[in-house]
């Protein structure tokens, strides 16, 4: 159903995607940064296994969902870097500059090192955040697909013909740089004109206890009986012989999370400050996505010192950054939506 009216309970969808987002990726920017390895937030924060399968691709679903592709092909191309491109550079720069400047201040690396880092950053992968610059490629091979009027059968055959090139490509051709994460835009492009697709087939209308119970189920056998759980985020980890699972989880995860977020808007009101937070959370996730690496360099570096490894205050710890992180992020929100920064987050 094509329409113009934002549906409100897809931002809560986004909202509860960006707060797995910063969920999963704690216990990566431990490590990564300050070399900690706390046992207690590792197991909380891999509880992302729950839901790896999916988060990313239902966000590019969605992405496609909400997108308008019948835009003649520049308008849809200048559109598209003023929305998703420029926020990705500025905010990708800044965030870049922090980093650099912290492992610099550190001592492990020298300034050189730093500025070759910024300026391959912003040529070869738009400021290092891979999310953006794949759905800003995907989203440019779905407007062509709309414009050429191909047959939707035949687009998904190709697009899945494209998928298995970018596996094969980020799996097998490691030689190949991964210039604007292209390798990543070429498996994702298939979950972007799946979300341009259901708008014609009233998928809201599907069954909501079909849709809530399907992928708790599987990914609860798949966990439970040993077996990986295959998905798609910077890092791929899915094998040949593992795409039918892979699509299975995506798209049946994609269902989950969005008949749990129209349970959730349905049965609580507007004025519950639980809803208003998730609007607010779902219409500003770009930002959270883009700020909320930069954030965790700076909490964990000051919060992490104030708590010991044990399980009660391990687990106060991950709550108290993660809140921390996505209150501040909606507060940098808060000002980029205003009339003179509002460019910044792609709005004008």
């Amino acid at each position: 159903m094509k329409t113009r009216t934002r549906v409100q309970y897809l931002d809560i969808t986004k909202a509860l995607l960006i707060v797995m987002v910063v969920w999963g990726h704690f216990s990566l920017m431990e490590n990564m940064c300050y070399k900690i390895y706390n046992p207690y937030t590792t197991i909380i924060s891999d509880l992302k296994l729950y839901w790896e399968a999916f988060f990313m691709p239902a966000f590019f679903i969605i992405s496609g969902y909400c997108s308008s592709f019948n835009k003649p092909l520049k308008h849809f191309i200048i559109s598209r870097i003023k929305t998703i491109l420029l926020p990705t550079l500025i905010v990708g720069v800044i965030t870049q500059i922090e980093s650099c400047l912290s492992i610099y201040i550190q001592g492990f690396e020298n300034i050189y090192w730093c500025i070759k880092t910024i300026i391959k950053s912003v040529i070869l992968t738009i400021g290092n955040e891979w999310f953006l610059p794949t759905l800003f490629i995907g989203s440019i091979g779905v407007c062509l697909i709309s414009q050429k009027k191909i047959n939707k059968k035949v687009a998904l055959f190709l697009l899945f013909i494209l998928f298995l090139l970018g596996l094969y490509l980020y799996n097998n051709v490691k030689s190949l740089y991964n210039i604007w994460f292209f390798k990543h835009a070429l498996m994702a492009t298939i979950f972007i004109y799946i979300g341009d697709c259901l708008k014609s087939i009233q998928w809201q209308y599907w069954s909501m206890s079909k849709g809530l119970l399907i992928y708790p189920l599987l990914i609860g056998g798949i966990i439970g009986f040993g077996i990986h759980v295959p998905y798609l985020t910077n890092g791929v980890h899915i094998t040949f012989q593992e795409i039918p699972l892979f699509f299975i989880l995506a798209l049946t995860g994609s269902l989950f999370i969005v008949f749990t977020s129209k349970f959730i808007y349905e049965h609580l009101s507007m004025e519950n400050p639980i809803i208003k937070i998730l609007l607010f959370l779902g219409k500003n996730s770009i930002v959270v996505y883009l700020f909320h690496f930069a954030l965790y360099r700076i909490l964990i570096y000051y919060i992490n010192p104030l708590f010991t490894q044990g399980k009660i205050h391990s687990l106060f710890y991950f709550i108290i950054v993660i809140i921390l992180n996505i209150s501040i992020c909606s507060i940098i929100a808060k000002l980029l939506n205003t009339k003179r920064l509002k460019w910044i987050i792609g709005k004008f």
